[in-house]
């Protein structure tokens, strides 16, 4: 049986397992702080208007920044499209993480791994980081 995707990539990947877990932790974290503001407000106030208020504080940054970011992250990515290989290196852009994690390291995607000038001992050397 052939495993793909996701079950493949937090099967084989321990970096990309402990992140994901980590993320789950966090999640649940912020769903019990919510859940304990909601109810501690409604407690104290008495009134379902101060908790809708307040889930509307919480949500407006999502909604009005969230439209944005997308645009800026589609334009970001027109642009390393159409040009020379930018930050990301000769791999490119990839919407598949699967495959993504399977061409290049982390290292690379990120443009850390790309030779640097660096002088040591009065001499200009190349030297990855």
């Amino acid at each position: 049986m052939h495993r793909s995707g996701y079950i493949e990539l937090l099967t084989r990947n321990r970096n990309f397992r402990r992140l994901f877990v980590g993320q789950i932790i966090s999640q649940a974290g912020d769903w019990f702080n919510t859940v304990a503001i909601f109810t501690l407000l409604l407690s104290l106030t008495g009134s379902g208007q101060s908790v809708a208020f307040v889930l509307i504080l919480k949500l407006l940054p999502t909604f009005s920044f969230g439209p944005l970011a997308a645009l800026a992250w589609w334009i970001h990515i027109r642009g390393l499209s159409n040009s020379e290989p930018g930050p990301l290196g000769e791999a490119g852009v990839s919407a598949d993480p699967v495959a993504a994690s399977s061409e290049i390291s982390l290292r690379h995607s990120v443009g850390i791994d790309r030779p640097v000038l660096r002088p040591e001992g009065g001499k200009d050397r190349i030297r990855r980081l």
